[in-house]
């Protein structure tokens, strides 16, 4: 138990430590810190090995025991808070109502552990008979704590009930991951009402068990609710900074085939000047600066020699769409180097410009995804260079133009 409640706590710590930044971000973002941190801390605090660490004496036993119960209480609290955030609903009386019974809830469970000093864990006395310890301070206490996480859980629920439909997807995925920790939820209430009973009765040995189990069912509980409240708050910027990070790779790996472009026809039809130029706009501005400097290329190219670059693709080895880029690569590479070498356009422009039409994509990503095949094509391909030193040695006017 002590390995998966270790593991929990790695794993929240370090997402507490690398999203430290969301303190300066909405106050979404904030709310999202705050549940990670509490639910960091409150399961560290259940970690044996920590408690034995930490406490050396009464006053830091009853310290560490109500400490770990008001931050499993203020866990609870964010979530339910961050929750609301998230759907569009919070409002000055559902917040007070919330932190009013957060605070509640805390102060009767401090006035538990005045009634029973603890030994050990949130519930501490029942290492105790239920004689030594008296019934006041663990019935307060666990009633205290099990009917705020109740109320909380079912508010959640009903959140999730009433805002699924009209959520975005991202939203949706995450209220239903925390619907289902909330139904857990109530098994955990159910198995820590036990252990109570069964401690007040007489039973302690019985309850153990049962006290493992609402352990585990806890843990369980409170991975799915995180799940959720991570797909719910930081799905759609993650994938923004995975395409981000996708689109500069992007960029460096069609920036050669731009280049050589640009150095063969250095004015476009389509260029665009732009004097301040983010990563996106600058991706934008070389996919239609290829695409422009292609098609003044088309007019140095005949559709003989396009079937002819895809033929030589398929006898390499290639195909499919390896094939297409390969020759796309190589029939540019040849009208490069005509041009450069001051070849005169030819004048069958139209049909060739009808066969060497860019195969690109539906939208940008699909344009930027096949420009990056056709430039690695282009850099990397032995196909393309010994094509274009073919068609080369066939032409004496185009000697001596190489990359």
């Amino acid at each position: 138990m002590d390995y998966l409640l270790s593991s929990a706590a790695v794993l929240l710590w370090t997402a507490v430590l690398l999203r430290w930044r969301m303190l300066r971000g909405t106050q979404t973002d904030r709310s999202l810190w705050s549940v990670l941190l509490c639910f960091a801390v409150a399961v560290s605090m259940l970690i044996d090995p920590v408690r034995q660490q930490t406490v050396v004496g009464p006053v830091t036993s009853f310290l560490y025991a109500s400490g770990t119960f008001s931050v499993s209480v203020l866990a609870c609290a964010a979530t339910r808070s961050l929750v609301l955030s998230t759907t569009d609903l919070p409002s000055r009386r559902a917040t007070a109502t919330n932190a009013t019974l957060a605070v509640a809830a805390i102060t009767a469970g401090g006035v538990s552990y005045v009634l029973a000093p603890p030994l050990d864990g949130m519930y501490a006395s029942l290492s105790q008979s239920p004689q030594q310890a008296g019934l006041a301070g663990p019935f307060l206490r666990s009633g205290a704590f099990l009917a705020y996480l109740g109320w909380a859980l079912a508010g959640m629920l009903r959140v999730t009930r009433t805002h699924t439909r009209g959520a975005s997807d991202d939203v949706r995925a995450g209220l239903t991951l925390g619907a289902i920790g909330c139904g857990i939820g109530f098994g955990f209430i159910a198995l820590e009402a036990a252990v109570v009973v069964l401690w007040a009765g007489g039973a302690a040995a019985s309850g153990r068990p049962a006290d493992a189990a609402a352990k585990c069912v806890a843990l369980v509980s409170m991975s799915f609710i995180v799940a959720g409240v991570l797909r719910a708050t930081v799905a759609r910027p993650l994938r923004a900074a995975v395409h981000w990070c996708w689109e500069l790779r992007a960029q460096r790996r069609i920036d050669p085939l731009w280049g050589a472009l640009r150095q063969a026809a250095p004015k476009g039809a389509a260029d665009l000047a732009l004097v301040m130029v983010g990563h996106r706009v600058r991706l934008v501005r070389t996919v239609i600066e290829i695409r422009d400097r292609q098609r003044i290329l088309c007019r140095y190219v005949s559709p003989d020699l396009c079937t002819a670059a895809l033929t030589a693709a398929h006898r390499s080895g290639l195909e499919g769409s390896d094939a297409a880029a390969a020759a796309e690569a190589a029939w540019t590479e040849v009208a490069r180097r005509a041009l450069l070498a001051g070849l005169a356009p030819r004048s069958d422009v139209g049909a060739a410009a009808g066969q060497v039409a860019a195969a690109g994509g539906h939208n940008l990503d699909g344009e930027v995804h096949w420009l990056e095949r056709v430039s690695t094509a282009w850099r990397d391909c032995e196909l393309v260079a010994e094509f274009a030193d073919a068609h080369e040695a066939r032409s004496p006017a185009m000697t001596g133009v190489t990359r």
